[in-house]
């Protein structure tokens, strides 16, 4: 089907795109928890050759239903007259066959809008969320890759506001990472990282260093409120940039004011003392800043001999805040991809800093099939994608062997069983093409159990965005004769947090798209017909017992459907489709995923 483009700059289209492909699978590595995945595969829905679709990945709840949707940059794209001006697209929860395409009001050459993933927030107050689009690579005033941020404002983002750099020169990437800060005041504060490239130093033998820092502007006015350095700034101290690297904003010590926690990874070139050869010492720090005063809080440096070897870390890769630890106190994640652990050379891990004091390494997430320049901790997510209550970590791990990027997700609350994303996929999306390296979490369809979602972004030439959606409803089998009869043994596993409610089995043979929406974030992937009335009438009899019951303590339940020889036989050639939901007297709730048995003669 041919998509058309937005040529107008004041409308928005909203269309549906269908040429998804889904795929079952179990990712059990023989001592991990045996989860079974549905891989969505979105592909880009204006597919142009090596243009980057899915580089960056962001998760809200754009039209406030209940249900996440997705945020995919596509930085590559070319609009007519603006080479590589890059968009944005939209792709609805909880099926993802809506979507919108998103373009600046003014779009430029070499752009490359929604190169870094994009942020949303009400900026305006008009009850509508916002995309801040980063665009680090855009070029301004015969300058290159000055940097630049775009505010587009809900709910069609046609229309917005330019955020220009505060230092107009060149290779300084404003706009490389971002964060967004409510101030005391009333007003946000957009924290800006740039003028992180070609800062000169004058002591030799140090030469180049990407020192960086952070601007800070009021939104929505735009007014520059200042400039965040490291504060410290010695030499071959881990001041030594970038500054800024990565950027997010959270309330650390539950005093209702958010902190700014930004990392530097401390890279630090300088001669060697044989001529023109370099040497690198990298170490890494991050720092918490108070959202109100922007005074330091909190400094962790990355020890520098920790497994008596090692000297690179980077660690600042990646931040998260979450509590791994189960004190209800948040804890900061932070990658250093180039730790060698054990012997191999960038193998990679990630710390845990427990807070609320952040200088204690909680625990360390490793690889658990160790490798040389596996780069573990260059991209992270968090997630509870086994139902368990208890958070999971995936980590990307990017070989070697060439072409075999894959994703650990580490299963809490004990990290110990784990299973592998990616391997899965034909070696030719997979190789260079960039799989893994945008990574996040969301809840899709609403049903608290949470799906992990990454891309290829040169997959196919193309790019793709894989979303790996944990099946919270099984079957022993795919098929059933219906002049034989036989069973169908149905696992239901909602998770803890759906614990004690009641639910209901649902059938239909018309498939499970679009599926029906029974509330705010209630989705139910049934497309009900005259089968469905039937099973309803049904349920809980000597033909489906089980049909209608009480989750237990993990959210579980089972069910079955019963047909003697000869029973429904005019439903042979078709396909029934099983999904559940719970319920109670105010409405729906929580859907389970859909199982689909073939029905044969």
């Amino acid at each position: 089907m041919s998509l058309a483009k937005i040529r107008d700059s004041r409308a928005i289209r909203v269309s549906i795109f269908c040429a998804w492909v889904v795929l079952w699978f179990w990712a059990d590595s023989g001592v991990g928890a045996q989860v079974t995945y549905q891989r969505i595969d979105i592909p880009c829905p204006n597919p142009q050759f090596y243009t980057e679709f899915g580089r960056s990945i962001a998760v809200a709840d754009i039209d406030r239903d209940g249900f996440d949707d997705l945020i995919t940059g596509h930085p590559g794209a070319s609009l007519p007259g603006a080479q590589q001006a890059g968009k944005l697209w939209i792709h609805y929860g909880p099926q993802f066959i809506r979507f919108a395409e998103i373009l600046a009001p003014d779009p430029e050459a070499d752009e490359r809008l929604g190169s870094k993933p994009t942020l949303t927030l009400d900026v305006n107050g008009d009850g509508h969320l916002d995309l801040v689009a980063l665009a680090p690579g855009a070029d301004s005033g015969g300058l290159n890759r000055v940097g630049r941020v775009r505010l587009l404002l809900g709910p069609d983002f046609t229309h917005g506001l330019r955020v220009e750099s505060p230092v107009q020169q060149e290779e300084t990437q404003f706009g490389d990472s971002a964060a967004i800060l409510p101030h005391p005041d009333g007003s946000l504060r957009l924290m800006v990282a740039g003028d992180g490239w070609e800062n000169p130093f004058v002591t030799p033998p140090l030469t180049i260093l990407n020192v960086g820092k952070v601007f800070s502007i009021r939104l929505p006015d735009l007014e520059f409120m200042g400039e965040l350095l490291s504060p410290d700034p010695g030499a071959f101290g881990p001041g030594f940039g970038v500054f800024g690297f990565s950027m997010l904003q959270a309330d650390l010590t539950g005093d209702g004011v958010e902190e700014l926690i930004v990392t530097e990874p401390g890279r630090v070139n300088w001669w060697s003392p044989q001529p023109g050869q370099w040497e690198t010492i990298g170490r890494g720090a991050v720092w918490t800043f108070d959202g109100a005063t922007q005074e330091v809080e909190h400094a962790f440096f990355a020890p520098s001999l920790q497994h008596g070897q090692q000297e690179v870390w980077s660690l600042g890769y990646s931040p998260l805040v979450v509590d791994l630890t189960g004190d209800n106190i948040p804890d900061l994640l932070v990658g250093a991809p180039e730790t060698t652990v054990n012997g191999h050379v960038s193998e990679g891990e990630a710390l845990l800093l427990e807070g609320p004091g952040f200088t204690q390494i909680a625990h360390i997430f490793r690889a658990p099939v160790p490798e040389e320049a596996g780069g573990i901790g260059q991209r992270m997510t968090v997630g509870d994608y086994d139902g368990n209550g208890a958070p999971d970590v995936a980590l990307l791990d990017v070989g070697p062997p060439e072409g075999e990027e894959r994703i650990w997700v580490l299963y809490g609350p004990g990290y110990e069983q784990y299973a592998a994303l990616g391997t899965e996929l034909p070696l030719p999306i997979v190789g260079h093409l960039g799989f893994g390296m945008a990574l996040a979490t969301g809840d899709f369809d609403g049903n608290g159990r949470e799906s992990l979602v990454t891309s290829a972004a040169l997959g196919n030439g193309f790019g793709e965005v894989y979303v790996y959606d944990p099946q919270t409803l099984l079957a022993d089998t795919e098929s059933l004769s219906m002049s034989a009869g036989g069973s169908v043994h149905f696992a239901l596993h909602l998770g803890r947090e759906q614990a004690s409610q009641s639910y209901v089995g649902v059938i239909g043979t018309s498939g499970s798209k679009p599926g029906q929406i029974l509330g705010h974030g209630s989705f139910l992937p049934v497309k009900l017909d005259q089968v469905s009335v039937l099973g309803w009438s049904l349920k809980n009899t000597p033909l489906m017992p089980g049909f209608a019951g009480t989750l237990d303590a993990e959210g579980s339940a089972s069910f079955a459907l019963l047909l003697p020889p000869g029973v429904a036989s005019s439903l042979a050639g078709t396909t029934l489709t099983v999904a559940a939901v719970v319920h109670d007297a105010e409405g729906f709730g929580a859907g389970s995923s859909a199982v689909e048995i073939s029905l044969l003669p």
